[in-house]
């Protein structure tokens, strides 16, 4: 069975995670950080160019609300430690997002989340 676009499933501390980017939490992104989240979707940013860390920790946090149906403050926590667990988790959620679009970074994955492909 094919999963749903825009989850991402993780291991982190020995528990089993799924987010869920949709169009919905892209657009409460939106709301927040403005049409391109911040330059999160803007194809023409340089690539060594850093994205502002809480636009990360955000679309990481709105992925966690839906798809572990969990509350902001504890989901706001746990995309903080998976993010400074894994940096890459970022780029492999836009991915299961938007999977037309391929690979939208490159790199080598590290710390102990990681998806289950």
């Amino acid at each position: 069975m094919t999963d749903i676009t825009g989850a991402l499933h993780v291991t982190h501390e020995d528990r089993e995670l799924t987010l869920r980017l949709t169009l919905g939490g892209l657009g409460k992104l939106q709301r927040k950080h403005g049409v391109t989240i911040g330059g999160l979707l803007d194809e023409d940013r340089d690539e060594g160019e850093l994205l502002n860390f809480g636009i990360l920790v955000d679309t990481i946090s709105v992925a966690l609300q839906k798809g572990m149906r969990m509350e902001a403050e504890e989901a706001d926590d746990l995309a903080d430690d998976l993010l400074t667990a894994d940096q890459e988790i970022a780029i492999r959620l836009l991915n299961a997002a938007f999977p037309e679009a391929g690979t939208r970074g490159k790199g080598k994955s590290t710390g102990k989340s990681r998806a289950r492909r």
